[in-house]
């Protein structure tokens, strides 16, 4: 999988970040939201945590962090 178009990024602990991009891969369309650090060089390099979803999922996987979020705040 590709490098892809970022959609957006937040600072993790410990100088990671977690980026959520756009990608192509074996011709699907993948949202991948993973944990990244920075090399020796200042590069960042992707970890093996996270997750790739295919584009028409990640709506759904949005209203499941959603309730989570809800659940977490007491609502639920």
């Amino acid at each position: 999988m590709g490098e892809g178009r970022e959609l957006a990024v937040m600072e993790k602990s410990g100088g990671h970040l977690i980026r959520v991009t756009e990608n192509t891969f074996e011709g699907r369309d993948l949202v991948d939201v993973r944990v990244y650090y920075s090399d020796e060089n200042g590069a960042l390099k992707p970890t093996r945590k996270g997750i790739a979803i295919r584009r028409e999922q990640f709506g759904d996987l949005v209203d499941l962090l959603m309730e989570a979020r809800e659940k977490l705040n007491g609502r639920t």
